[in-house]
């Protein structure tokens, strides 16, 4: 097996990894998140891919941010850092600022690279990557409902990869939605058995 190929088991296993440790609240689950998107960083990279290895190496902040988040959270009792629910207020921004960065983000990359993606395609990629990096920030600050982002960005990932011709790089994205229901399901009982201590 080559090594690019070893690489590619490794950023996936790791990837995979990360969700469960997430789904169980464990800190640990950055460790995994840092190391599967540096490896992705290296493979992105190496395949010419700058935007998709910028993108990994913001996840790598991010877990250094998740960490130290969650660290710092951690109480003398052990309690783990709360999980949160963000208004709808909050969410409707984010939303509009997602949806007016994906036309301008769309708008530059077409008009700057000159790139063979149609322009829908161009525009659910652009979608897709603010997306993860508002849903990415939420992980982080244990928000609820980054579980709901998240259901909607793996579908859109998964049909934009069938599009491409990239079944087979869809298919942990397949593996995420199946846990994405545990995921919301175990942050919902911490939240509400916060709420209840309270």
């Amino acid at each position: 097996m080559a090594v690019h190929e070893v690489l590619q088991w490794l950023a996936v296993g790791g990837a995979i990894a990360y969700l469960a440790l997430v789904i169980r609240e464990s800190i640990w689950c950055w460790f995994f998140g840092a190391a599967s998107s540096a490896i992705y960083v290296y493979l992105t990279w190496q395949e010419g891919l700058s935007g998709q290895a910028g993108l990994n190496a913001f996840y790598v902040a991010m877990a250094g941010y998740g960490f130290w988040r969650w660290r710092g959270g951690v109480r003398n009792d052990d309690d783990a850092v709360p999980v949160v629910c963000w208004s709808l207020a909050v969410h409707a921004g984010a939303l509009f600022a997602i949806a007016i960065g994906t036309v301008l983000l769309a708008h530059w990359r077409s008009a700057a690279s000159g790139s063979n993606l149609a322009v829908a395609d161009t525009v659910a990629d652009s979608a897709i990557t603010l997306a993860a990096l508002w849903t990415t920030f939420l992980v982080a600050r244990k928000e609820l409902t980054n579980w709901l982002y998240w259901f909607v960005i793996d579908v859109a990932t998964i049909v934009l990869f069938v599009r491409q011709g990239l079944g087979t790089a869809a298919l942990p994205f397949a593996v995420y939605l199946a846990m994405i229901p545990f995921g919301f399901l175990a942050w919902w009982r911490s939240y509400e058995q916060q709420a209840d201590a309270r």
